[in-house]
């Protein structure tokens, strides 16, 4: 009889202990989450401020295809140029 007592009060050690860590784990994970959680706000806080500073667009203005095809000479013939500079030249053999 005193075994079995025995053996009873090492399975609710164990299970108080089971118990206890859960608790701390639950705990350590609910403030590893908190803190992830900051850190993404922060992170999220980052990439705002560098999309309200840093325009985009600005930076890399859009070229529209009607733009550059209005001046013919520049894409149908684009070494015009060097031809016209050129011509007065005798070139060496």
């Amino acid at each position: 009889e005193s075994d079995a007592m025995v053996d009873q009060l090492e399975r609710a050690e164990v299970a108080e202990e089971k118990r206890s860590v859960f608790r701390a784990l639950t705990r350590l994970r609910g403030a590893a989450i908190t803190s992830f959680d900051g850190i993404a706000r922060g992170q999220t806080g980052n990439i705002d401020e560098f999309a309200r500073v840093n325009k985009w667009r600005e930076a890399h203005p859009v070229k529209h295809l009607a733009q550059e095809e209005s001046d013919v000479s520049k894409w149908a013939f684009p070494n015009a140029d060097i031809q016209t500079k050129t011509k007065g030249h005798v070139s060496a053999p």
